[in-house]
């Protein structure tokens, strides 16, 4: 990485947050450094390190975008949630190719988790989903990525069906309203042709 970024803690965050894109900083829980050992800091610190890396600032601001106009396409909200996930799970990855060990890692993220629950805020603030730790933890152990299940992929296909079917309709229309306006083209010619002739 090539720009500096500054490390702060925070009495206002409960997870570690990367903010800005300029001049980034990385947002720490106040007190969860003290509480840690090196290593699990260094594991998390890499993960958000690889959120600026990445950009993923950009990716964020346009499903955000995406979100607010089109809040009421599950379709879309669905692909968000999986885009949200797939990007924590890329982090992941570099932060554990960078470390070299899983256990460390692992133990980070459920120290932070330990530190959410015992923080005192209601839980309709909790962010994410309810398993999301119980499936990146077994992600990271299984070496394995989560497939979509049944029902999504029948989701995924038919929207994907429909998709082509609306685009190939427009696409017909389109063209048969382009070969209209030649027949009526080549009609007004004729038509000009043969009373020009009588004149």
């Amino acid at each position: 990485m090539t720009k500096s970024v500054r490390l702060l803690e925070s009495a206002f965050v409960k997870v570690p947050v990367v903010a800005g894109h300029l001049k980034p900083v990385i947002l720490m829980p106040a007190g969860l450094l003290a509480g840690l050992p090196a290593q699990q800091i260094e594991a998390v610190l890499l993960h958000e390190l690889a959120h600026i890396r990445r950009h993923d600032y950009i990716v964020n601001l346009l499903q955000v975008c995406c979100e607010t106009v089109f809040f009421f396409n599950p379709g879309l909200l669905w692909i968000s949630v999986l885009l949200r996930d797939e990007r924590e799970h890329c982090c992941d990855d570099i932060a554990l190719q960078q470390t070299g060990s899983k256990k460390t890692f692992i133990e980070a993220l459920i120290s932070f988790k330990e530190y959410t629950l015992s923080a005192q805020y209601p839980a309709v603030a909790f962010p994410g989903r309810k398993n999301q730790l119980l499936q990146r933890v077994s992600r990271i152990i299984n070496n394995r990525h989560q497939s979509m299940g049944t029902a999504e992929k029948v989701c995924f296909f038919t929207g994907m069906a429909m998709l082509s079917v609306v685009l190939s309709t427009a696409a017909i229309t389109q063209l048969g309203r382009h070969t209209n306006l030649k027949i009526i083209r080549l009609m007004c010619l004729q038509k000009a042709k043969i009373s020009s002739y009588f004149l």
